[in-house]
């Protein structure tokens, strides 16, 4: 994850990029994507946005992105913006899991601890279904069972 996320360029994230958080807006000339919410933006490499390229419900078009990025990076290609969004569920996993350990400190805890076996399963799923090293069998991974986690 170090060593991919050190060869990324830094960029503008937007870091809860989902359906709730955009519109489209059309003309007779033209469609743009209006996005909101800018609160969890920073500056960094896009992994967390990434996320959304494995299949969720935003699921962008990894092709047209490519297209309208390959000016700035070359380099980018599918495996590398599906690796870099198995990182972004990782991170995204894994602040879940922080925020929730914040309610433990009470004394009722069964929520909390529902949801960490919740967490537990689904970095146990990134886990299993990394592909860390380019492969043709990319194409052919169901990311289905990890879109139950997103809310």
């Amino acid at each position: 994850i170090e060593k991919l996320c050190s060869r990324m360029p830094k960029t503008l994230v937007h870091g809860d990029f989902k359906e709730d958080n955009m519109r489209v807006q059309t003309n007779r000339m033209s469609m743009s994507l209006m996005v909101f919410d800018w609160e969890e933006s920073g500056w960094g490499i896009p992994a967390l946005d990434y996320a959304k390229f494995l299949g969720y419900s935003v699921n962008p078009s990894i092709g047209e992105y490519l297209k309208v990025i390959r000016d700035t990076w070359p380099f980018m290609d599918i495996q590398t913006v599906r690796r870099l969004g198995y990182i972004g569920e990782t991170f995204r996993c894994i602040a879940s899991i922080r925020w929730e350990a914040d309610n433990l400190q009470y004394e009722w805890i069964e929520k909390p601890m529902s949801k960490m076996k919740v967490y537990k399963k689904w970095l146990d799923e990134i886990v299993k279904m990394t592909p860390w090293k380019a492969n043709s069998e990319l194409e052919k991974i169901d990311f289905s069972p990890m879109r139950r986690h997103w809310y």
